[in-house]
């Protein structure tokens, strides 16, 4: 999982909780940073003054983890934040009401990229709006992925001098009200915003609502849509209302009112200075209500050119509108300006499939499949092969015309052509069958009987029979093609000798047994001795065995060793016993910190240099250290960690310290040494610039468990500001068990 350390700390990899495989997938950001900085929000977490958002301490808001990044990541000589920072949130419900920048990445955990939803516990943010506005830079991006936002939340662009570049990936935006889901709200109509929204759902469920996404603001407004769904129930709203340029493609939009007075499902309006763009590729537009139209605005697209003219280009679209009274338009400019409209390969199912030509100029050549179409020259068709008025098309033999609509279909029905001759064709033959299998003819020939003329110089009937002897079989075939087949099913020879044979025996031990047409003789011999004993042996156990002869003579004697083997172990002694062998094994022996069995992570907190100052007269958590409850354990010992912490500042400092801890089963903090209290704390030599902090620590095993995890807490305190690490800290020690 990218953002997600691979360590043991809470989680496994892969997964934002200790339940459910979500992870969180992060943006692919070109010609910046390779590894963007990280925030972590759940709802488990806390927002206290002292949180940085880490994977093992995340915010409990998404409001709390976007102050901080404003408060503590942005460039200090800019004022703005200049880095992308990605605010991962876990599962979970959230408010809104926060405003984000650009480079700032608010992703929500997925599982396999699926769509979030109330039924598979995404990240949900409702209440308020969540505000993006961009602050610095023209061309970078803000991004939302993988969120609910639903229940009163919506997304508000909303910029004043500084262009907005908004992406949405993998997103659901729904309204039970009449509030747009994405809005365009520029602050000065001269600027620029410009939205791609990839694989997301956009619902309107409420029957007032006025538009699902809005732009009538500023005509620099830019929208694609690349393979999203948009769902509207709205009786009087259109689902784009559009002010600047469109881009659709790849994407389904759909109206599911019941309403006699429908509106255009998308409305372009061109502004007072810029030429918009209007491209809809591969996409469906549709209508599901059958009610004739009587309110007359029941479109696919309507323009509004204004000031400015409006080009649009329509491809291998799906439109499916129901007019009704004899209505077909569902394409038209209501505005002044002019429409230039380039379409082809479009397919119209329902009778909206014409587009009103009034100020709007059609620049594409039209294919006989295309529709919607122009309207049709007055008076219908005027001429046909140069011929004029009314035209009859009838068919001659093998030849249907058929008409469905506007399409005149000629089809032959008869053969086309057999082996270069053409007009009728008669088959006939003799001793052949003639037959016509679907469009194929199926020739069969009959082959005349043709009796057999002798049999060994035998004429006439002759017949085959088995001698009395037996040991003979007929057989005859199924066909006269088959042939007639005599065999052999007695002895052949038994050492050259003929005739019946009986094999029989008088002799202890020797049987004689058919088995099919083979005959088996088997000699079986007593036993003669065992271990040098004649006569009759027997066999006894002793103490911890057992005999086990078998259930006929044939079965071996089995000697069992039946005693029980066992080894105790005592205080700091671990057995294991493996296919009968015990392996005895010390414990009470000490770990590395950084091995493979106390797989200890070590993480700075602060961090180092100028930039990550220290807070003065406050504790600060420094360093967190991570271990895993060594093998062995059991409850009522203790978990002893021998070892220390090195710190080097940059300059002398005077500074306090105090150890907490936390386990995988009290997440509660509690003190190893000393408080967060400068007067009951550990207090460094004064004024030197590095810190040796001893720390030969007892962990109690009130919350410890088998295979548990435990972490200490350092915490410093400097009397002076401005105070930073020049280098990271030396931690090192030794875990083991301390038994009572």
């Amino acid at each position: 999982m990218e953002g997600y350390p691979a360590q043991n700390l809470i989680n496994p990899a892969g997964y934002s909780n200790q339940n459910t495989p979500y992870y969180f997938p992060q943006p692919y950001v070109t010609g910046i940073l390779t590894n963007p900085t990280e925030i972590y929000v759940a709802t488990n977490g806390n927002d206290n003054a002292e949180n940085v958002g880490s994977i093992t301490t995340p915010f409990q808001t998404i409001t709390a983890a976007v102050q901080y990044v404003n408060d503590n990541l942005i460039d200090p000589g800019l004022g703005v934040l200049n880095t992308p920072v990605c605010i991962f949130v876990a599962p979970g419900e959230y408010v809104g009401g926060f405003t984000l920048t650009e480079f700032m990445y608010l992703i929500g955990a997925t599982m396999s990229n699926s769509k979030p939803t109330e039924a598979t516990s995404a990240v949900q943010i409702e209440g308020l709006p969540i505000t993006i506005a961009a602050v610095n830079s023209n061309t970078a991006v803000c991004r939302l992925q993988n969120l609910l936002i639903h229940n009163g939340s919506y997304v508000s662009i909303s910029n004043a001098l500084i262009t907005s570049n908004v992406e949405l990936v993998n997103c659901t935006l729904k309204t039970t009200s009449a509030q747009s889901v994405l809005a365009f709200n520029q602050l000065d109509g001269l600027v620029f915003i410009n939205v791609v929204a990839t694989n997301c759902d956009f619902i309107a469920s409420n029957v007032a609502n006025l538009s699902l996404i809005s732009s009538q603001v500023s005509e620099r407004s830019f929208l694609t849509l690349d393979s999203c769904r948009l769902t509207s129930d709205a009786q009087q709203g259109s689902v784009i209302i559009m002010r600047g340029s469109l881009d659709i493609k790849y994407t389904t939009i759909t109206n599911t009112a019941v309403s006699t007075n429908n509106v255009p499902l998308i409305r372009s309006i061109s502004g007072s200075s810029l030429v918009p763009t209007v491209n809809l590729l591969n996409s469906s537009l549709t209508v599901t209500d059958l009610t004739p139209d009587s309110g007359g605005n029941k479109f696919a697209v309507e323009f509004d050119a204004g000031a400015q003219n409006i080009n649009a280009l329509m491809t291998n679209n799906t439109m499916s509108i129901f007019r009704g009274n004899s209505q077909t338009n569902i394409i038209r400019n209501i505005g002044a300006g002019q429409v230039t409209l380039s379409q082809s390969a479009n397919s119209c199912l329902l009778d909206g499939k014409t587009i009103d030509t009034t100020n709007l100029v059609l620049t594409a050549a039209f294919f006989l499949q295309d529709s919607p179409l122009p309207p049709p020259p007055a008076g219908g068709v005027s001429y046909l092969n140069s011929l004029e008025g009314s035209v009859t098309l009838s068919g001659g033999d093998g030849i249907t015309v058929g008409t469905v609509g506007d399409t005149i279909t000629v089809t032959n029905t008869g053969a086309l052509s057999v082996a270069g001759a053409s007009g009728a064709i008669t088959l006939t033959g003799t001793n052949v069958a003639i037959t016509v299998v679907d469009e194929n003819i199926d020739l069969a020939v009959t082959f005349p009987a043709i009796p057999v003329t002798s049999v060994g110089a035998k004429t006439g009937d002759v017949t085959f029979a088995a001698g009395a002897e037996g040991g003979l079989a007929l057989a005859y075939g199924m066909n006269n093609a088959a042939p007639i087949t005599i065999s052999n099913t007695g002895v052949i020879t038994i050492e050259s000798i003929t005739g019946n044979v009986t094999l029989s025996t008088t002799t202890t031990g020797l049987t004689i047994v058919p088995t099919g047409q083979d005959i088996a003789i088997d000699v079986t011999f007593p036993v003669t001795s065992v271990n040098s004993k004649t006569g009759d042996v027997t066999f006894a156990s002793g103490d911890g065995i057992q005999l086990d002869p078998g259930m006929d003579p044939a079965d071996p004697i089995y000697i069992i060793n039946s005693g029980i083997l066992s080894v105790s172990a005592g205080t700091g002694i671990l057995t294991e016993t493996t296919s009968g062998a015990t392996t005895v094994s010390a414990i009470a022996r000490p770990y590395t910190l950084l091995g493979a069995t106390t797989g200890g992570v070590v993480t700075n907190v602060i961090g180092t240099g100028s930039g990550n100052t220290w807070p003065a007269t406050t504790f600060n958590l420094a360093s967190t250290i991570q271990i895993n409850v060594p093998p062995g354990w059991s409850g009522g010992q203790s978990v002893m960690f021998d070892g220390y912490s090195y710190y080097n500042f940059s300059s002398t400092v005077v500074s306090f310290w105090a150890i907490y801890y936390v386990t995988s089963t009290n997440p509660t903090e509690e003190s190893l040494i000393g408080v967060k209290l400068a007067n009951d704390s550990i207090a460094a030599p004064a004024s030197v610039a590095q810190i040796y902090l001893p720390m030969n620590l007892t962990i109690p095993p009130d919350h410890l468990e088998d295979s548990g995890t435990i972490t200490l807490r350092v915490y410093g305190y400097v009397t002076t500001s401005g105070e930073y690490l020049s280098s990271n800290p030396l931690i090192d020690g030794r875990v083991g068990i301390v038994y009572p």
